[in-house]
């Protein structure tokens, strides 16, 4: 048995490298193989030293341990990917809340005109029900008052949180006066739609209680003014409906004008052709622009003012959210066509 103090005597390896055809070794003879006896026997003799810390044996590890860790790290992976593409998918329902809450609220406004719809074509058919018109001009007119209340603060909301921008005098992507309509909150305009269309609602039912109260005997004002204003009503949200589908399609906003954009483009210095430009609404009041275009010739190292120019304009003046801009240099296209078409043409 040997210590620790006798491990510096083992401080040789001799490693013998036996020939393909040689037999079977014999076996050990008193313990000393018979192969190890003599140098000359071998092929390969070699004493190589060692050191402490290599006396120690190391087993590679099995093809089990390492299949086992390679799928603990395949399922932390597919852990970490399913976190990303969760949190992706909120953060983008989170940008579009406000556009589904605008068709929500619509719907609702829509599933109520319908309901009354109904119920005025049922009194229109029939004419046998009752109408207590007190009862019935009090609450509209409750109705209207807190509909003017509600529409008059979510008019100012909007207008104090509109994102207008300073356009050209004749741009046609804006409104008189320069401010663009496009930019407000389309959570605010839905609200207000909303409370709009209950407004009108109460004033249809106002005008038709007040009717009733003293002529009992003209109730079909009833379902006359349901018709009547279920239509304002249903042309009112028109426009809602639509900037959301635009949104989420993500098509060109309707208050900018793709064509003007473009000429404003072509003016800048050095800009020889707009060769494409892209527009696209990312949420409400946000639109974001890709536009490649062809610089005059010899005029390449003016690129950053260029870009500069076209940033500012595509931001600040049309009041776009973000914006990517690819330059080039002009080069003429030369046209390569065959014999036969060169014959075949006038």
């Amino acid at each position: 048995e040997v210590g620790d103090q006798g491990l510096s005597r083992f401080n040789k390896l001799r490693v013998v490298v036996a020939d393909d055809d040689s037999e079977v070794p014999e076996r050990p003879i008193n313990g000393a193989h018979p192969a190890l006896q003599t140098d000359d026997d071998s092929l390969l003799d070699q004493d190589l030293p060692l050191t402490n810390s290599q006396l120690s044996l190391k087993v590679d590890p099995c093809d089990s341990c390492s299949k086992r860790r390679e799928l603990v790290k395949q399922r932390k992976v597919k852990t970490r990917l399913t976190i990303a593409a969760v949190l992706y998918l909120l953060f983008m329902i989170g940008e579009l809340v406000e556009v589904l809450s605008a068709m929500i609220s619509v719907l609702l406004i829509y599933i109520l005109m319908g309901f009354l719809l109904y119920e005025a074509v049922q009194r229109t058919i029939h004419m046998n029900y009752e109408i207590n018109g007190d009862i019935m001009l009090i609450t509209a007119a409750v109705g209207v008052a807190i509909n003017i209340i509600m529409g008059f603060l979510l008019n100012q909301s909007g207008h104090h949180h509109s994102h207008s921008h300073s356009l050209p005098s004749n741009s046609p992507t804006t409104g008189s006066g320069g401010h663009s309509h496009g930019q407000d909150s389309l959570a605010v305009r839905a609200a207000f739609v909303h409370a709009l269309g209950d407004l009108v609602q109460s004033v249809g039912v106002l005008i038709a209680a007040y009717i009733i109260r003293f002529k009992p005997e003209y109730k079909i004002a009833d379902p006359i003014c349901t018709y009547v204003f279920s239509l304002l009503v249903a042309f009112t949200t028109f426009r809602i409906i639509w900037d959301t589908v635009v949104i989420i399609l993500e098509g060109v906003p309707s208050h900018l004008n793709v064509d003007y954009i473009k000429e404003a483009l072509m003016k800048i210095e050095d800009v020889y052709s707009v060769e494409d430009l892209n527009i696209w609404s990312l949420t409400s009041g946000k639109s974001t622009a890709i536009v490649h275009m062809q610089l005059i010739p010899g005029s390449s190292s003016k690129w950053e003012e260029v870009q500069s120019k076209a940033k500012h304009l595509l931001l600040n003046t049309f009041g776009m959210y973000k914006c990517t801009i690819q330059l080039q240099s002009y080069r003429q296209e030369v046209n390569r066509t065959c014999a036969d078409c060169q014959n075949s043409s006038p």
